[in-house]
């Protein structure tokens, strides 16, 4: 079996790869359809998760994989090792030829990620982690930081958030993954979702922001566990630990 940092060093690899194929048609109005639940997926996000498959089947063969633009299978859940894949997380904003946007992979084991990467094409940005071995960005350490107080959170909540003395905002087009990023680099304070959030929406991220000292968990402070039956978590809040408390309580009182 692969060590974490054999894992890390072929992911990083796959990513690489992947953001090319995902350049090759950014901003060249890619081909696009609907979801049933109404949002786009493009050609790109096809060709991402081609790319991302196509790696892990040859190099990780006995592994599971989870995918939002791959059929989910229960046969998943008695695979200790699991890869959870966002191909293309910011899809509008990929598809608007804006930069918001990333593809995230983490390799979750018993329901825990233990080794993640982020990759913003656009800005050439690999965010990577290991467990109990830090958090990095282009292969500097990051930390998130005590010193900020922006919080991106929905309309309906704003006010809360700013009586318990934080700076809410909108999330504007910036993907959820990459709002993780920016918690655990210190431009950020927190984030908030009330809606159920798919695991690869989540995955990638939450070992980034821990190791970089924040916090993710459920919109009550429940711990999130992975590769369960049903593959989401009912609403998030990320944040740094000196702030996580704080949106959890402000949260609870909407």
């Amino acid at each position: 079996m692969p060590d974490a940092e054999d894992d890390l060093d072929f992911l990083t690899t796959a990513l690489r790869e992947a953001g090319r194929v995902a350049m090759a048609v950014h901003g060249h109005n890619p081909e696009h359809w609907k979801k049933p639940d109404g949002s786009i997926v493009t050609s790109g996000d096809l060709a991402v998760n081609d790319s991302l498959l196509t790696a892990l089947r040859k190099h990780r063969p006995e592994d599971a994989i989870l995918s939002e633009e791959t059929p989910d299978s229960e046969d998943r859940l008695d695979v200790s090792r699991l890869w959870i894949i966002d191909p293309i997380d910011g899809t509008r904003n990929f598809f608007n030829g804006g930069t918001d946007w990333c593809i995230g992979v983490a390799l979750v084991v018993q329901g825990e990620a233990q080794v993640s990467a982020l990759f913003q094409p656009t800005e050439d940005r690999m965010y990577t982690a290991i467990r109990g071995a830090g958090a990095y960005r282009n292969n500097r350490r990051i930390m998130a930081s005590a010193e900020v107080a922006n919080v991106i959170a929905p309309k309906s909540l704003q006010p809360q958030i700013a009586a318990a003395g934080l700076q809410p905002q909108d999330s504007g087009n910036l993907a959820l993954l990459l709002r993780f990023a920016y918690i655990a680099e210190g431009r950020l304070a927190g984030t908030v979702n009330v809606g159920d959030k798919k695991d690869w929406d989540i995955a990638a991220g939450h070992l980034l922001l821990s190791e970089a000292g924040g916090l993710a968990t459920g919109l009550h402070g429940q711990k999130i566990i992975y590769n369960r039956r049903n593959p989401w978590q009912p609403g998030l809040v990320a944040a740094t630990a000196q702030q996580h408390a704080t949106i959890v309580k402000a949260v609870g009182q909407s």
